[in-house]
């Protein structure tokens, strides 16, 4: 049980050093430039099969209608998949719930499986148009180049990266092609120009201090103090992202900006925890029973923004009692730590 093992840590443990590096907070903020890259569980590689990548694409299409989201470059490896695209007053993690669920889902049904499919949950950076978006977007469709899938010559006809589509003006479904030549200021032939841009540049782009940024928010190599590392692009540009961000997490509860329901939060809890849903629907004398029951209090209301009443719903108790769940979460071993976990 994890809430066992918290209470046997020694106190210098820390939570990036048991569980890694801590996850960056989600940046939301509506009609803005993100790369996006999310990955399976490695042994998966679950786009190997090349009629998983083709309804991975369908579904990218479909996701993108229904939230009037915009695509401007897009490559697709066996193990994960990059996006650059511009979001709608709906937030990303709406976005990436419904496509990667639908994806894991399929995944699962065909392999008669049961269980996570992506490893975590998605990585995003924010970019200034006009200033670092097309660096970007070459570096997404060179990625086919650098994992050695195709060679830089055969990348305009390699068909698992949106690059395929601009330099022959092939309508695919997914890309948005002004958004794409509108950050190529030129009275030339755009997809020419375009076209040089991607084939003249080194394929690893480690030259490229924007890319080394985007890299780098991918790994989670990161400062919570430093914003650029999640918000790319001049001062004012930045300082802008995150007054909006601000504001925007000010009028609304997180669990709507971060798309998160009780039922995902208990699911979220019971994985940590080593529990099933319903030992935590129930009260029970079990230590570990209690503990979860007031972790899902706490975290619900304190910081997902659930109201009493909600949580008093879901568990079938009283506003009071939930009261009582979150007071008494406080005397929790290893509270911050767990807290981590769940809202990571």
């Amino acid at each position: 049980m994890v809430f066992a093992t918290i209470n046997s840590l020694k106190p210098e443990t820390t939570f990036k050093g048991f569980f890694g590096m801590c996850t960056q907070p989600r940046i939301v903020v509506p009609y803005a430039y993100y790369e996006v890259t999310s990955g399976c569980i490695e042994e998966l590689s679950i786009f190997k099969d090349e009629q998983m990548k083709i309804y991975f694409l369908e579904q990218l299409a479909i996701s993108l209608k229904a939230f009037s989201f915009r695509c401007l470059s897009w490559s697709l490896m066996d193990g994960h998949y990059h996006l650059v695209i511009k979001s709608s007053d709906v937030t990303i993690s709406k976005f990436m719930q419904r496509l990667n669920s639908v994806i894991a889902k399929k995944y699962n049904q065909s392999h008669k499986r049961r269980g996570t499919v992506f490893s975590k949950r998605f990585s995003s950076v924010i970019m200034q148009k006009r200033k670092n978006l097309k660096n970007v977007i070459r570096y997404v469709h060179l990625n086919p180049v650098r994992s050695g899938d195709c060679t830089l010559e055969e990348l305009d006809q390699y068909k698992w990266s949106g690059h395929k589509a601009l330099v022959n003006k092939q309508t695919d479904g997914i890309l948005d092609f002004y958004e794409v030549f509108d950050e190529f200021d030129t009275t030339a032939d755009p997809v020419k120009e375009y076209s040089y841009y991607v084939k003249s540049a080194d394929s690893d782009c480690d030259d490229d201090e924007i890319i080394s940024k985007v890299r780098s928010a991918n790994l989670g190599s990161y400062s919570f103090s430093d914003p650029t590392s999640w918000v790319i692009g001049d001062e004012n540009f930045v300082r802008k992202v995150l007054e909006e961000n601000r504001n925007r997490r000010i009028r609304l509860a997180l669990h709507v900006l971060e798309n998160v329901t009780i039922d995902t939060l208990t699911q979220r809890i019971c994985s940590c925890a080593g529990l099933k849903k319903e030992d935590l629907l129930h009260p029970g004398r079990l230590n570990e029973v209690s503990t979860g029951r007031q972790l899902l209090a706490s975290v619900g209301v304190c910081h997902f923004g659930f109201s009493n009443i909600d949580l008093a719903d879901y568990l079938g108790v009283s506003g009071s009692a939930v009261s009582k769940m979150i007071t008494t979460s406080s005397r929790i071993v290893g509270l911050d730590l767990l807290k981590e976990m769940v809202c990571s």
